[in-house]
C-alpha cells in the first residue's frame, strides 16, 4: 500500500502570529552578523596550525584542541534550542558578536594552550549564539518560509565565500610571513 495517499487533503489556512515590532530589527542585524561570523571562520581555520605550534600543543592534543570551538558552538546551538529567554533581546547579539570577535582576537593572541582553548570555545558559542539568532528571527520574521530559509543559507555562504578571498587577499598584500 502506498505510504502516502493520492491526494493530500487540505491544509486549513493557519492565520499568522503576530511577530514582536523588534524582530525585523533583529533580523536585520543578524543577517550582518551571520556572513562575517563565516568570514571570521574562513580566517581562523588556516591559521590553528600555527597557532597550535605557536603554544605548543603536543601532536596528539591538536586536533580536538583545534576542534574545540566547534564542540562550544554545538553545545551552545543545542542550548539555546531550549532555553527561549534570549528571544527578542539585543543583547544576545551583541553578546554573540563580542564573543565571536574576543574569542578570535585571544585566539590568534594566545600565548598558551589554555588560553588558545578559551578563545577558542568563546569564538564557537559566539558563533553558535549567532546562528541561533540568525534562524531563529529568518523563521519567525519569515514565517517558516522557503524563502527566509534560503537566504539564511545563501549568507552562509557569502562567508564562506568571502572568509578565503580575504585571507588569500591579505596574505597577497603581505599580510603574513608564512612562520
Amino acid at each position: 500500500p502506498p505510504r502516502f495517499a493520492p491526494r493530500p487533503p487540505p491544509h486549513p489556512e493557519e492565520a499568522d502570529e503576530p511577530v514582536p515590532a523588534n524582530y525585523p530589527a533583529l533580523l536585520a542585524s543578524v543577517r550582518v552578523l551571520l556572513p562575517v561570523s563565516y568570514v571570521v571562520i574562513g580566517a581562523i581555520s588556516p591559521l590553528l596550525p600555527y597557532l597550535l605550534g605557536k603554544v605548543g600543543a603536543a601532536t596528539a592534543a591538536q586536533t580536538p584542541l583545534a576542534a574545540t570551538w566547534l564542540f562550544s558552538r554545538a553545545a551552545c546551538v543545542g542550548v539555546l534550542w531550549k532555553v527561549g529567554g534570549w528571544h527578542g533581546k539585543p543583547a544576545a547579539l551583541v553578546a554573540g558578536g563580542t564573543l565571536l570577535a574576543g574569542g578570535f582576537t585571544l585566539a590568534v593572541l594566545a600565548p598558551s594552550v589554555p588560553v588558545l582553548a578559551a578563545g577558542l570555545a568563546c569564538f564557537g558559542i559566539g558563533q553558535g549564539i549567532i546562528y541561533s539568532a540568525a534562524i531563529y528571527y529568518a523563521m519567525s520574521v519569515g514565517k517558516a518560509g522557503i524563502e527566509a530559509a534560503g537566504t539564511h543559507a545563501g549568507l552562509i555562504g557569502l562567508g564562506y565565500l568571502s572568509g578565503p578571498f580575504l585571507g588569500l587577499a591579505t596574505s597577497l598584500a603581505g599580510g603574513g610571513d608564512g612562520a
